[in-house]
């Protein structure tokens, strides 16, 4: 990826999700063409690709930025990026699993649910969405904490500063939880093991056509 100028990610999120994580910390250009399903960061339809194609040959395209999440788990050196999201997850559980957030050192809740959703503004119309959560703003500089099933009236989604740190310990009944980043890097973890959550120190760069709107795009895919 280091000597590419443009990426290209032909398929559909789930595709581009995996590209995200071939690129990594090189920050090289995604280009997203949509030939699969619903599409919001696969945003050219495999019919108009090579008019668009021909139109990055002329530099008409802009490069739009999107943050990543950094997940770090304790006793596993290896760190876990999303552009979407990172999922606290039950696993194979049929119970629920008790989960403790702090942000900034502050204590904020602890859930009682199927899991927990750390999104990002881009990861907001995935997984958060049919979880209940809210639409953001791609440019906006937030993280967006979301319960799963929370067994609780009052549990409800908060959004928080994009700048913040946020540290998790997580208890269940069973041996383990999983912990997964935009549904593909999964670890598996022993109950009460801590983790923290915080913006990551590269970004993924997203090429798009000049005229391209995100409520434009929001509209025609929702």
């Amino acid at each position: 990826p280091s000597r590419c100028d443009i990426v290209l990610a032909i398929g559909g999120d789930g595709t581009f999700l995996r590209a995200v994580q071939v690129v990594g910390e090189f920050e090289t250009p995604i280009l997203g063409v949509n030939v699969g399903g619903l599409g919001f960061l696969t945003e050219i339809p495999l019919d108009d690709f090579a008019g668009e194609f021909e139109k990055i040959l002329r530099s008409e395209y802009r490069v739009e930025k999107r943050f990543l999440l950094k997940g770090m788990i304790d006793g596993d050196p290896s760190p876990l990026y999303a552009l979407n999201e990172i999922l606290i997850d039950k696993a194979s559980s049929v119970r629920v699993i008790q989960i403790q957030v702090e942000i900034d050192g502050q204590f904020l809740n602890s859930y009682i649910s199927d899991g927990l959703l750390i999104s990002t503004p881009t990861g907001s119309t995935g997984y958060s969405l049919s979880s209940g959560g809210p639409i953001m703003v791609p440019s906006t500089n937030v993280m967006l904490i979301n319960p799963v099933c929370p067994h609780s009236l009052t549990n409800r989604p908060i959004i928080i500063p994009a700048d913040a740190t946020i540290k998790i310990v997580t208890r269940t009944e069973y041996t383990s939880f999983n912990v997964a980043a935009d549904g593909r890097d999964v670890r598996h973890c022993k109950t009460r093991t801590k983790m923290v959550i915080q913006r990551a120190p590269f970004s993924v760069h997203l090429v798009k056509p000049l005229d391209s709107n995100f409520f434009s795009l929001l509209h025609s895919k929702l």
